[in-house]
């Protein structure tokens, strides 16, 4: 797909503004809607920074390199706080490395958040 270069979009590692150069599809898999499975689809734009190469921008709607929207993430960690992960595996149709792969982010955001305090001693 063609895209519009002469719009200025983000480096999604670095921040720094770069061209853009194409889209690509992506999908992400949503909370149901009546019982059925959504998908989130979209064309994302790519830049091309000098330092990183071609790389897809972020999306608002999910992490980079997630296949899950952060909504359904959230739900999966709910239902994990809950059960086993087996059974949130049966229950929402993931295996269970996409069931790690979701814990694995949760636990990367938490220590991200997670203050740096000094000992006391």
């Amino acid at each position: 797909m063609e895209h519009n270069s002469k719009k200025s979009c983000k480096c999604s590692r670095c921040g720094k503004p770069c061209p853009g150069c194409d889209h690509v599809v992506q999908k992400w898999r949503h909370l149901d809607t009546c019982q059925f499975q959504t998908i989130l689809v979209a064309n994302v734009p790519r830049t091309k920074c000098p330092e990183h190469g071609v790389l897809a921008t972020r999306v608002p709607w999910a992490e980079a390199g997630s296949r899950y929207t952060a909504l359904f993430e959230a739900l999966v960690i709910d239902w994990l706080k809950e059960a086993t992960t087996q059974a949130v595996a049966q229950q929402m149709k993931l295996s269970w490395t996409a069931i790690d792969g979701i814990q694995q982010r949760a636990v990367k955001r938490g220590l991200e958040r997670r203050e740096a305090k000094p000992p006391k001693r």
